[in-house]
């Protein structure tokens, strides 16, 4: 019995002094840096800027880029639209207020006015400026030109126009009138205007079957209005 407890006292003992043994072993080793070492978070240099996100640098270079673009030229003030031109009235019929007017050239033969629409009238000559080749086959032709290579007859509008108190004496014609086609001129002794006569005014020849030329008279003007395409229509009968 003593021996025994003699053994259990000593195994006590070795247990209770390992504690001890260890703990100066712990003392005596040295520690592992790594091991023994504590991990702190890094705390960022208040002198270093805050890292910027790749969203931020993004945005902030398109800022860039968008500052960087030239500014765009100003657009040209549009032009300013024409005018419309005035409508251009026929010479002959126009209207003047609301009432047809017919623009006439007024002449003189052997102190008769005429009145001939200038839409009919293709150019005008003095007598003088003119070559003439007297025609001995027709009293009423005096003679007849050259123009553009075609022969222009030229009448002697008096005896035409007014056979009974035609006077030869009275005769002293001074200028030409040309009618449209070219192909026939009246003699007249005077380019007098040119004038507008209301339509209105126009008193109509009922009885065409003497002077069909003749279209109508205007007391305003005391003239007569001719219908020079029924003159050149009369003309070209008599010429053959």
């Amino acid at each position: 019995m003593t021996d025994q407890k003699k053994v259990v006292f000593e195994y006590l003992s070795a247990l209770l002094s390992e504690p001890e043994t260890s703990a100066v072993n712990q003392e005596e080793m040295p520690l592992d840096p790594q091991e023994n070492s504590l991990e702190l978070p890094a705390v960022a240099s208040p002198e270093e800027p805050p890292v910027e996100l790749a969203s931020d640098i993004k945005l902030q270079r398109r800022a860039e880029m968008v500052n960087d673009l030239p500014e765009p030229e100003p657009e040209p003030e549009p032009e300013p639209e024409p005018e419309p031109e005035p409508e251009l009235q026929p010479v002959g019929m126009i209207a003047a207020s609301a009432e047809p007017v017919l623009r006439c050239m007024l002449v003189s033969v052997q102190g008769l006015k005429l009145a001939i629409p200038l839409d009919e009238i293709d150019s005008t000559f003095c007598i003088s400026s003119i070559s003439l080749e007297i025609d001995s086959k027709h009293d009423w032709l005096i003679g007849q030109f050259e123009r553009q290579g075609a022969a222009v007859r030229v009448v002697d509008t008096g005896l035409w126009i007014i056979p009974d108190t035609y006077s030869l004496e009275a005769s002293g014609y001074h200028d030409l009138i040309v009618l449209s086609g070219g192909r026939w001129a009246l003699a007249c002794n005077e380019i007098l205007s040119s004038v507008d006569l209301p339509c209105s005014a126009i008193n109509l020849n009922q009885d065409l079957s003497r002077r069909a030329w003749l279209k109508g008279t205007c007391l305003a003007q005391r003239c007569a209005v001719m219908d020079t395409r029924q003159l050149m229509d009369e003309f070209e009968v008599m010429v053959v």
